[in-house]
């Protein structure tokens, strides 16, 4: 269970609680070697970064108890099922610069020049590199709480949510989450959704197609594979000062490659008429 502060509109019911509680932002997952990001600057001198990319590889206890009863819990869930842990970990063991499926030559280059560079220690000695990442100040973000659905009747709330790791998978993550971060592939879910006030807007097309190198490392997931579902994208305009942004890149007259152009402050100041 992630760390809360003070619930806004929290339900009445002790049973209430306990349903608005199984939404999926009350809870931290451990995915064995799922692709993962560190989410806060732990110390950006050893790449250990917002946005930095691991793997998660497996967890730390500060009892035996603990891990016995996680190991019992294995062998007694079904492939595909879910623990529930008593109390959280001490740390998330994680592993850097992993060789992923899909990296390219010159990416595995970098992962081993990486790894043989990293002077700060490692769980294995088998040529990984896995470090603990421990528990943090937690960094809290409000999370909007559902109603409760029959025959639960509680409304819709917000809950200041902290996690105990600073840790996101990364198999599946929003848009909002994957900003800053480069991926090496993406599968990106871009059909029209039902809902207006659900659809996609411009900047959130451009922050989802601008989080890969090249077109050939993006898949995109349609609704019942109909092409038409993306019809909408000819419909969407750009935010007024969003706009004014992108006229700041102007083109240069310099020996800088063909294409190649650098944000202007004072044309983009310009065009959103902060200054004649």
């Amino acid at each position: 269970m992630v760390i809360m502060i003070k619930w806004n509109g929290m339900p009445r019911s002790e049973e209430e609680v306990t349903n608005a509680e199984s939404q999926a932002c009350f809870w931290e997952c451990f995915v064995s070697r799922a692709p993962s990001y560190i989410n806060h600057n732990l110390c950006t001198l050893n790449d250990l970064a917002n946005g930095t990319p691991c793997v998660q590889d497996s967890l730390a206890f500060g009892s035996v108890e603990d891990k016995v009863y996680l190991d019992t819990m294995i062998s007694n869930t079904p492939i595909g099922g879910t623990i529930t842990l008593p109390a959280p970990p001490t740390a998330i063991n994680v592993e850097l610069y992993a060789d992923m499926p899909g990296n390219d030559d010159s990416k595995q280059k970098w992962n081993q020049m990486k790894r043989k560079a990293w002077n700060h220690g490692s769980l294995v000695d088998d040529g990984r590199i896995i470090i603990p990442i421990d528990k943090k100040t937690p960094k809290y973000q409000v999370e909007s709480i559902r109603p409760g659905a029959l025959p639960f009747h509680y409304n819709a709330s917000t809950v200041p949510i902290g996690d105990h790791f600073p840790i996101d998978l990364g198999f599946c993550i929003t848009i909002a989450k994957a900003q800053g971060r480069t991926l090496h592939r993406l599968i990106l879910s871009l059909s029209e959704h039902p809902q207006p006030f659900l659809q996609f807007k411009w900047e959130q097309v451009y922050t989802a197609l601008s989080r890969i190198r090249a077109r050939e490392f993006l898949t995109l997931l349609l609704y019942m594979g109909n092409r038409n579902t993306l019809s909408y994208l000819s419909r969407l305009e750009k935010d007024p000062y969003t706009a004014s942004y992108f006229a700041g890149f102007v083109p240069t007259n310099s020996t800088r490659p063909e294409g190649e152009c650098y944000w202007n402050r004072e044309a983009a100041a310009r065009a959103a008429g902060f200054i004649t």
